[in-house]
């Protein structure tokens, strides 16, 4: 006999429908209009009179994630609590009646709304209780708080264990989740990648999380594609293009109101700043993060951003300052984040002491592969003719047809470029560094590589460092490097 549903119990089933779709496009505010304009009052709950007790349980389940996100983008006073008292009481409900998978979507929310205030060990401790339910893996809400953990190891800089993950559960991923929880889990793993010095990896990655997260118009999830994208450009020292992208994604972050994000980007903006040497502009920026930053719920970001500026004023020799950046930094780390973030903060402060002290300056030639400074070289007798040699190293896989590996040490010299000859130019601009097979048309000057397709330049627009003639090995005790001559290039059909 089909089961008759009263009006109360059909608004509640539509609203609950709405809700969560809403919630997987990124729409928030959208989502809790459906409950109610006053959604924003701290007295509001959803009304459940004349519902079961499971209906009741995933109407607030669906109010209060909307809550957590939206409050945490308005930062909105108290929203988390508020949206972690919701999840509580009806976790216990969906418990009582033995309903893991919506037990477990309730436990991946209070995650989510311990991670917005920087509190990490209390949201591993939900993540915890979320595995441990008796749910399949194909499970939405299994892949999710797989998901939450990388986003956990992230917060806390723990890459290693992201890329492990992702290794284990991207063909599951691929099959079983959809786009929401899709363009999350490709972002951990692109941030993995790019910090561990993959950045090849890193920006594929980022790649298949843009495409999911444009087809959903999921605009926190490009915002944050655009953070990432800015940090991998950064590590090879592509700033125009890093600099690029974290304007969009601050563009986007304003576009739909996410300050504390916003405030998160500005600290990527300054530290983009920071490896270029132009430690002012860094400084500056980095005081708009602290500012948006201080009135927001996640103290992990304002954590962050006072690491970065202790970093900076180091660099402007303001050494009792940039301590004191720190000193503020690991207490809020300690306070909201646990210790191990803390040390971490400090552990990073310390390497940039380290490089100052040792006049280890950045900037833009260093950061872009240029090794500066005079190689200790033992040259074959075929290269010993050339006066001039530059150390340039390569960050990518695109040459390993001629036995150049990602990380390798090879040396430029000054002579005469034919057509085919293996060169290194620098960007004008951005200073970027790229090397591939020379060939030059009509003013156009084309780098080909061995397996990715060609770059074309205005010629006016770059410049020659030299000719790639050798593989340096890594220095012996002396420091003294032994080259080896480039082998030929593989013919093509």
């Amino acid at each position: 006999m089909a089961t008759t549903l009263t009006p109360a119990q059909l608004r509640a089933a539509a609203t609950v429908c709405s809700a969560w779709d809403a919630e997987r496009r990124g729409a928030y505010e959208v989502g809790l209009l459906c409950f109610s304009d006053r959604w924003a009052d701290p007295e509001y709950t959803p009304d459940t009179s004349g519902l079961s007790d499971e209906l009741a349980a995933e109407l607030r389940l669906r109010f209060a994630s909307l809550l957590g996100y939206q409050g945490h983008l308005r930062r909105i006073k108290d929203s988390q609590v508020r949206a972690r008292d919701l999840l509580t009481a009806s976790l216990e409900v969906f418990e009582s009646s033995g309903n893991g998978e919506k037990a477990a979507d309730c436990e991946n929310h209070i995650v989510l709304s311990y991670v917005r205030t920087g509190e990490f060990q209390e949201a591993r401790a939900w993540l915890e209780a979320a595995m441990s339910r008796s749910i399949e893996p194909t499970s939405i809400h299994r892949l999710t708080t797989i998901t939450y953990t990388m986003l956990i190891d992230s917060s806390e800089l723990k890459f290693e264990p992201i890329v492990d993950t992702f290794q284990r559960y991207e063909s599951l991923f691929r099959e079983w989740v959809d786009d929401w929880i899709g363009s999350a889990f490709y972002v951990n793993g692109g941030v993995a990648y790019g910090e561990l010095g993959f950045p090849e990896e890193a920006i594929s990655c980022f790649e298949i999380a843009s495409a999911r997260a444009e087809r959903s118009e999921i605009k926190p999830s490009l915002a944050t594609i655009q953070n990432e994208l800015a940090h991998v450009y950064m590590s090879v020292g592509r700033y125009e293009k890093a600099h690029s992208a974290v304007d969009r994604g601050i563009e986007i972050y304003r576009e739909i109101g996410d300050e504390s994000r916003e405030g998160m980007l500005l600290d990527t903006k300054a530290t983009i700043f920071l490896h270029q040497g132009n430690f002012d502009a860094g400084l500056t920026t980095i005081e708009r993060a602290i500012s948006v930053l201080k009135d927001g719920e996640n103290k992990g970001f304002l954590a962050e951003a006072y690491a970065t500026e202790g970093k900076i004023l180091v660099w402007l020799d303001d050494f009792s300052g940039g301590v004191s950046a720190l000193f503020e930094a690991v207490q809020l780390a300690q306070t909201y984040s646990g210790r191990q973030f803390a040390k971490t903060l400090i552990s990073q402060f310390e390497a940039s002491l380290k490089k100052k002290n040792e006049g280890d300056s950045p900037g833009l030639n260093r950061a872009n592969g240029l090794e500066e400074g005079d190689l200790a070289l033992v040259l074959p007798p075929s290269l010993a003719s050339h006066e001039h040699y530059q150390g340039i190293r390569v960050n990518n896989d695109h040459l390993q047809c001629v036995g150049i590996e990602r990380g390798s040490l090879v040396v430029a010299v000054r002579a005469t470029i034919e057509r085919g000859d293996l060169v290194a130019v620098r960007e004008n601009g951005s200073g970027e560094i790229s090397c591939g097979f020379f060939d030059l048309d009509f003013g156009v000057l084309c780098l080909e590589t061995c397996d990715s397709e060609p770059r074309l330049f205005d010629r006016d627009d770059v410049t020659v460092i030299g000719k790639i003639v050798g593989i340096a090995s890594e220095p012996d005790k002396k420091g003294v490097r032994k080259v080896s001559p480039i082998p030929e290039r593989p013919l093509t059909s």
